[in-house]
């Protein structure tokens, strides 16, 4: 219990230094920076860190969590500012989904059991599912993104690079989670096991990223291209016909030496996954080329955070269908 305690909730230091007041939860790994007498006192809890800094030469792309949750330079407008922008956005997006899906007929809160209702997988069944899981790829992306844009922001009021990740993890989460528990009340719906695991994997994604040499080695990417049933519609959200999810990486360290300096740095492989068709549709998997923007380096830190917003997107590639059939298409997006 003790171990857990102190794990979940770091020592918290109060330090007053040139006029500031700075409030630091320390994690174990930080103990070398405490005074003698308190870090006897939790030297012996240092053996059980899990978290570790991060290299120098982490990709800007990652959302960094260091190990020190700051206040240092918290602005009290910018979070007012915030607070009023996330009532307005929240606002809006509810009136968006009521609009898609929260006009059907209502019942008791119950869980989703998939598209047949007889497999007993409650969605998490692969051939169980009205759009092949699509729906399940769109969850983890727009939970990633969120997390994204949710770290960004508290990293903009003040907050430190630790505390905003998992600040904009866990604000993410319970913004999915709000749309979970309105699925649980129609009766054409539920709430979804399935969707919960993909929101939950989709925001840890960027802490985890920050801790894991092997995660930062790819890179989930989306693109769209509208179908007709989409532009009828008016809306994009669940036009999964018109998405494809592409896992990107850099194949140069995996190239024979005399191989890396002719590959391009820019240059990713990616794989794709999406569906022709809606309802009763067919798995189409790609295999093609994709760009890593983030080598674009500028002087201006709000461009190159555009930059790293944009490359979470797949952009038109040169890309290969395997599936359902080969098909070679110049400018896949």
């Amino acid at each position: 219990m003790l171990y857990a305690a102190f794990t979940l909730f770091p020592p918290c230091l109060v330090n007053a230094a040139e006029g500031e007041l700075v409030i630091s939860c320390l994690f174990p790994t930080d103990i070398g920076s405490i005074t003698p007498p308190v870090r006897r006192t939790i030297s012996s809890f240092s053996t059980y860190s899990t978290l570790s800094p991060l290299p120098q030469s982490s990709s800007p792309a990652i959302l960094k969590a260091s190990g020190s949750f700051e206040f240092r330079n918290f602005r009290p407008l910018r979070a007012v500012v915030v607070v009023g922008s996330a009532t307005i956005i929240h606002s809006w997006a509810y009136h968006q989904f009521n609009n898609i899906w929260w006009n059907h007929p209502q019942t008791h809160f119950h869980l989703y059991r998939g598209w047949k209702q007889n497999q007993g997988l409650y969605d998490f069944g692969f051939h169980d599912s009205l759009w092949l899981h699509m729906d399940k790829f769109g969850h983890f992306y727009c939970a990633r993104q969120l997390a994204f844009l949710m770290t960004e922001t508290f990293n903009w009021i003040g907050l430190s690079n630790g505390c905003s990740s998992w600040l904009g993890a866990a604000s993410s989460w319970l913004f999915m989670l709000e749309i979970e528990l309105f699925d649980a009340r129609f009766q054409e719906w539920g709430f979804s096991l399935g969707d919960l695991t993909a929101n939950t994997a989709g925001v840890l994604l960027p802490v985890l990223k920050a801790h894991s040499p092997f995660l930062q080695k790819f890179t989930l990417k989306m693109s769209y291209h509208p179908t007709k049933q989409g532009i009828k519609n008016d809306y994009f959200i669940d036009d999964y016909a018109g998405m494809t999810f592409w896992l990107c990486a850099n194949p140069r360290p995996l190239l024979p030496r005399f191989l890396r300096n002719w590959w391009p740095a820019f240059l990713n492989l990616s794989a794709g996954y999406g569906i022709s068709e809606k309802t009763d549709g067919k798995i189409e998997l790609y295999f093609g080329l994709d760009y890593d923007l983030l080598k674009l380096k500028t002087k201006q830190p709000a461009l190159n955070k555009l930059i790293e917003f944009i490359n979470y997107f797949h952009l038109p590639a040169p890309a290969l269908r395997i599936q359902p059939s080969l098909l070679f298409q110049p400018f896949n997006f």
